[in-house]
């Protein structure tokens, strides 16, 4: 046998057209679903950024809805008047 020939089966590479053609398809594949995973996990990222900006920009107004609320309870009680409630 030669010596090269031998050498590729050791290595693993192959000199039939078919066995080449699969190895490419399966090497694209691989690279294929990689890429697709990288999409996917920049795709929820983003989601997750944006539902954390809404958290944030949601949260300040509530707070300062519960402060303006807890103003004007401790005014009615001083005052018992109905614009306070």
């Amino acid at each position: 046998m030669n010596s090269h020939l031998q050498k590729n089966r050791i290595r693993g590479l192959t000199t039939n057209p078919a066995h080449r053609e699969a190895d490419v398809l399966l090497t694209c594949g691989a690279l294929a679903l990689l890429i697709a995973s990288l999409v996917l996990v920049a795709i929820l990222s983003t989601e997750m950024l944006s539902a954390a900006r809404g958290y944030t920009q949601g949260e300040a107004p509530w707070s300062k809805g519960q402060k303006d609320a807890i103003v004007h309870l401790a005014q009615y009680a001083r005052t018992r008047s109905e614009a306070e409630l």
